[in-house]
């Protein structure tokens, strides 16, 4: 069975770990095909109970081709921390992978190119540009989004992006790592002068730190604005 060659490499909740209950929660899913043949997968989520599966499954097929990776996206509405959810691709047992989900997910994530991944970013949770979502309904568990440099991004994720600054969300633009302050071409309306300015029931917020300088004692009092214990 050329299923048994699949293997669930990684599967991270949110933007950083977590969930959000209540909302659409988007999973980040990397899949590896450690076989010698092409695969047409048709991945399954689906959140289970102790005994069966509830609700509507999510499901999404793709080609996985011979000995690589990939990453896959799913965004299933969570309604409660500590929920199991179970990824299926074959028939067999071992065609399976369960996930929990944990809560506390502050919604904060800096968006970086795949080059820059390791690069120094502090405290925060980094996501790579092109895994940014494509649907403002992913961005439901998102609160804060960090920029020190434009994001290499195609239409269908700035007009996501802007849809979700419209709505409510917060962008905090930092200076790069050299000090350099970002200017933004594809994204002009985030060209703003002052620390903090309106844009629709968002927020553009620009500091004048970089990545690395940003410690959980600074988003915990100045982002989040609650005292640490």
């Amino acid at each position: 069975d050329a299923t048994a060659d699949v293997q669930i490499v990684d599967a991270k909740w949110g933007f950083d770990g977590h969930v959000r209950p209540k909302t659409f929660v988007p999973l980040r899913i990397v899949i590896k095909n450690r076989g010698t043949q092409n695969l047409t997968l048709r991945l399954r989520l689906t959140r289970a109970d102790a005994l069966n599966a509830v609700g509507e499954a999510l499901e999404q097929e793709f080609l996985l081709a011979a000995e690589t990776s990939r990453v896959v996206q799913m965004v299933p509405f969570v309604s409660d921390p500590g929920e199991t959810w179970t990824l299926r691709w074959g028939d067999a047992d071992e065609d399976s992978y369960s996930i929990k989900s944990t809560s506390a997910d502050d919604g904060i994530v800096l968006i970086t190119s795949r080059s820059e991944l390791s690069s120094q970013s502090g405290f925060l949770s980094t996501m790579p540009e092109d895994e940014f979502p494509t649907s403002v309904t992913a961005l439901d568990a998102l609160r804060y989004l960090f920029l020190d440099r434009e994001p290499r991004w195609p239409l269908p994720r700035r007009v996501a992006f802007e849809e979700w600054l419209i709505k409510g969300g917060v962008v905090v633009i930092l200076n790069q790592n050299d000090g350099k302050r970002p200017e933004f071409v594809e994204l002009p309306f985030l060209n703003t002068q002052g620390r903090a300015n309106r844009y629709g029931q968002g927020l553009i917020v620009r500091l004048e730190r970089n990545p690395s300088s940003m410690t959980r004692a600074f988003l915990e009092s100045e982002i989040l604005g609650r005292a640490m214990t």
